[in-house]
């Protein structure tokens, strides 16, 4: 099996940070404190959520961001088939379609942050080492620029992965 596509756990794997496609803007104050979370765990501890067809991001907007921030090749990813997922809004005046979602995730013109709301039924997760999830390659003036060292990074894939238990999970878009 190729490397980007190597499972870290039940319905979970690892994809290029390229082929993601982003539903919503981000908050930039949250993608720092979501960089900041990352590197004191030195783990990522939530796939990200994105439907199958497209790879649009349902859920991990500020995730994805801090992957970009940090310089990622790759992140851990739970793939949905949009039909299991529950669509809502966070924002009375807007109702999103699954159509209107898939459309804007291929054209890159972007809900204002908080627009989508999925429910997604409950999987199992698990942290991934960071040093998993870097390109070795070129990684180490970003990986500087974010305050790593590639020795911490090499240090943290030495870690086990520990079990998160399953929960149903509503979408924050965080």
């Amino acid at each position: 099996m190729k490397e980007s596509l190597l499972m870290t756990g039940p319905d979970c794997l690892l994809l290029p940070v390229r082929l993601l496609r982003p539903t919503e803007e981000t908050i930039l104050a949250r993608v720092r404190e979501v960089v900041a979370m990352i590197l004191a765990e030195q783990a990522w501890t939530q796939p990200i959520c994105i439907e199958e067809s497209v790879h649009a991001l349902l859920d991990g907007h500020h995730r994805l961001a801090a992957a970009r921030e940090l310089g990622l090749a790759r992140v851990p990813v739970q793939v949905f088939d949009y039909d299991e997922v529950e669509l809502l809004s966070w924002r009375p005046e807007v109702a999103p379609t699954r159509a209107e979602v898939l459309a804007r995730a291929m054209s890159g013109r972007l809900y204002p942050h908080k627009t989508t709301r999925h429910v997604f039924p409950p999987r199992p997760a698990r942290p991934v080492p960071l040093a998993s999830l870097t390109d070795r390659i070129g990684s180490r003036e970003r990986a500087s620029r974010a305050g790593l060292t590639m020795r911490a990074l090499t240090r943290a894939s030495n870690a086990g992965p520990a079990l998160v238990p399953s929960r149903r999970h509503t979408s924050r878009s965080e």
